[in-house]
């Protein structure tokens, strides 16, 4: 699991796409197909939908952060992530977008990851990769994907959400924390949650958990925390 070398606070990212998707060559496309082929006899439910690869990111002399990202596909991102080392030309960094919930009693609602997911059985911030809906005359919103991912993953439909920061991993991908506020405490919110996790026929969460903010922590209820979770948990910005 990646470890976080950078949390940065910050109201102003800006994310430009590429006109263009990620050009493969047709001999690593093949063998991303191939992979794909052979990982979705198992997993068919798996999408092979929008992933946002991130090319290069810098701090403009206004102080707002700018990353300069290209779409590419999950196939390519999951081959990536088993196959493909951090200097490889076509190893993915992926941008994620994070629903960072806090509820009135200042718990922060993570789900598990569904053991069928990409992520199986990890406790992680509520989110996920773009759809192409997200993304504006070039530039990627992290708020609007963020609120997208919250209302599919757990019912809710909150506004407004505010980007707050990102963390950095060491190997260069990003997760934005959006954060939500949820005007409720746990005990009220916390059974209907559940309830919609359980109804759902996505195999992205498995459950759903409210925990305590501003300590570290690297599991809960036995359960590991995504590093972005940990994070998250500590940032001044985010509780």
């Amino acid at each position: 699991m990646n470890q976080a070398t950078d949390w940065t606070a910050t109201h102003t990212l800006v994310v430009e796409v590429a006109e263009r998707p990620w050009c493969l060559d047709p001999i690593f496309a093949a063998t991303v197909d191939g992979y794909w082929s052979t990982i979705t006899r198992s997993r068919p439910h798996f999408f092979r939908g929008p992933v946002l690869a991130v090319e290069q990111t810098k701090t403009l002399v206004d102080g707002r952060t700018q990353v300069q990202a290209r779409l590419t596909d999950f196939a390519h991102f999951l081959f990536s992530r088993h196959h493909l080392s951090p200097g490889h030309p076509y190893y993915v960094r992926i941008i994620t977008a994070c629903a960072w919930v806090i509820t009135k009693d200042r718990l922060a609602v993570v789900g598990l990851g569904h053991p069928e997911s990409a992520k199986p059985l990890v406790l992680q911030p509520i989110g996920g990769s773009p759809s192409r809906d997200d993304i504006h005359s070039g530039y990627f919103d992290p708020v609007i994907a963020a609120r997208r991912e919250l209302h599919e993953e757990t019912g809710l439909c909150l506004v407004p959400g505010e980007v707050r920061g990102y963390l950095k991993l060491d190997n260069g991908s990003l997760a934005v924390a959006v954060r939500f506020d949820l005007p409720r405490p746990w005990s009220e919110v916390g059974g209907e949650l559940k309830a919609h996790v359980a109804k759902s026929k996505e195999r992205e969460l498995s459950a759903i958990y409210g925990i305590p903010t501003g300590r570290p922590m690297t599991s809960f209820l036995g359960f590991p925390l995504l590093r972005s979770v940990q994070a998250f948990l500590v940032a001044a910005e985010l509780r």
